[in-house]
């Protein structure tokens, strides 16, 4: 019997805690530096070097990436 192979999945997926990690540091970073609504979702991607859809796996938007930040600085 032969075995299906294995499915690969995506990359944010397969980090998972450390890639919501890298979108949170670089949310503080560019909140702090730019501003909460000068900073894109985009941007963040590209300072977590993720990709922007990997963050919408991780959070619904950029107001609960704020929030989340706001309750682990409390």
């Amino acid at each position: 019997m032969v075995e299906a192979p294995e499915r690969r999945r995506p990359a944010a997926l397969r980090r998972g805690p450390e890639t919501r990690a890298a979108i949170d540091a670089a949310a503080v970073e560019l909140f702090a530096r730019r501003g909460y609504h000068a900073t894109s979702m985009r941007s963040l991607a590209s300072a977590a070097k993720v990709q922007p859809a990997a963050i919408y796996l991780w959070y619904p938007g950029k107001e609960a990436i704020l929030i989340r930040l706001q309750d682990d600085f409390m």
